[in-house]
């Protein structure tokens, strides 16, 4: 190992409101995906929101709807 690590952001815009059953899987499985992710080898940290499995309490220049992902 190099002692460096990966960053990456991801940036996706909802097609409906968090609430809204169009979203529903997706919101869902935030949690169960973060955890999977959270054990894979090489994992260092991942941006949450104060809910605690993803970080969707995060709106970009003030829309609900675009949320971030930001993990090492």
């Amino acid at each position: 190992m190099n002692g460096m690590h990966l960053a990456e952001l991801n940036v996706g815009r909802l097609v409906a409101a968090q609430d809204d059953p169009r979203v529903a899987d997706f919101m869902t499985n935030l949690n169960r995906i973060n955890g999977l992710a959270k054990r894979m080898p090489g994992f260092q940290w991942i941006m949450e929101g104060e809910s605690g499995g993803g970080n969707t309490d995060t709106a970009i220049d003030g829309d609900p709807l675009f949320i971030p992902n930001l993990s090492v």
